[in-house]
């Protein structure tokens, strides 16, 4: 009897690690290897082998309502195009530029033999100004700037990044050193920069240039203003200050009359105003931030806008289905949002609507 329940325990033993294996799908560890079933042989696999590529992380939280792009991304991904008047720019993988040609508001001059080109930025509301960042660190612009904006560029080395100013013709470089050139507009004193040190980020809105240091602190030339109104109706503007003692961990600074208010974004897609729209801002994952006239508009992480202002037109609302979205540009004419791909969302009033960008792709 010994000897038969000896042979049904060996019987069994080797069913149990062997026999039945094929009744399980999943992979089955045995001491430091696994065994893996393949066409009904097994084959034993090395632990250390190279692991499978890993899936588009990207796309999957996409699907899943997650995060599909990051402040610094959006930032990075908004120098490859820019609206110039009523017209847009993009940068090619080249570091030459393509653009529409619709001439209501005037033509862009002197950008089609541009190369070498890494980054754009223009100057905002209706005017056609540009300015491009070369490869070497120089800088070149294009447009109907005054006499001389040219020749105030030209010795300019070093720059890392530029940014261009709402409602003016007035432009910045940050150089690798932390410290700050400008040129153009100059009435509010915006230009009052060439003592700045230590500069980290760069933004400009109308008549005032911002700078954040690496310390976090802010400083900043010119003089802030908002926009007056009274039953509906614009009656000029107001000058503020700002108490920058809540701003912490800004990434972007965007502040415009039209909007009434300077708006800070904060690392973690909180938003923190001067005046502005709420008592109680409701915005969260916010990791851009964009004016059209009297509207904030806010790009989601999830890559969805959101966007909240005065008597907002149909068209303005559309944007809210737009998806997808990895940076967004806008003025009072447009809104603007590349995608993920590299293709791009347009949306305007109605006497725009001929731009055609449709068949545009920056996915490099």
């Amino acid at each position: 009897m010994r000897k038969v329940i000896a042979c049904m325990l060996v019987v069994l033993f080797a069913l149990a690690t062997h026999g039945c294996v094929g009744y399980f799908p999943e992979v089955i560890r045995q001491g430091s290897r696994e065994v893996v079933e393949i066409d009904d042989e097994y084959e034993q696999v090395d632990e250390e082998a190279e692991p499978a590529e890993p899936p588009d992380m990207a796309a999957a939280a996409h699907v899943l309502g997650g995060r599909i792009v990051t402040a610094e991304e959006a930032a990075n991904n908004a120098k490859r195009f820019a609206i110039v008047g009523a017209n847009v720019v993009g940068l090619q993988a080249d570091g030459t530029l393509i653009k529409t040609d619709y001439h209501a508001f005037g033509a862009i001059d002197g950008i089609y033999d541009w190369e070498g080109i890494v980054a754009i930025s223009a100057s905002g509301n209706n005017s056609d100004n540009i300015i491009g960042l070369k490869s070497d660190g120089t800088v070149v612009i294009g447009g109907t700037f005054t006499e001389g904006s040219a020749e105030a560029v030209e010795g300019w080395e070093d720059i890392v990044s530029i940014v261009g100013g709402a409602g003016e013709s007035h432009f910045a470089g940050l150089k690798s050193d932390g410290t700050v050139v400008a040129f153009g507009a100059d009435a509010l004193g915006q230009l009052d920069v060439s003592h700045w040190t230590d500069i980290e980020r760069l933004f400009i809105a109308r008549g005032v240039t911002f700078g954040i240091t690496s310390d976090d602190s802010i400083v900043t030339a010119g003089q802030l203003s908002y926009s007056v109104w009274e039953n509906g109706q614009h009656k000029g503007f107001e000058s503020y200050e700002i108490d920058f003692g809540e701003w912490v961990d800004i990434v972007q600074i965007i502040a415009s009359g039209t909007i009434s208010g300077a708006y800070g974004l904060r690392a973690d897609g909180t938003i923190v105003m001067s005046l502005g729209f709420w008592g109680d801002n409701p915005w969260t994952d916010i990791v851009q931030l964009a004016s059209k006239g009297s509207s904030l508009i806010g790009l989601r992480s999830d890559g969805t806008i959101a966007i909240v202002g005065r008597a907002l037109s149909v068209w303005e609302q559309e944007i809210t289905q737009w998806t997808d979205i990895v940076a967004i540009q806008a003025n009072s004419h447009f809104v603007v949002g590349m995608k993920k791909d590299g293709s791009f969302e347009f949306a305007s009033s109605s006497n725009l609507h001929q731009i055609d960008i449709s068949d545009w792709n920056l996915g490099y």
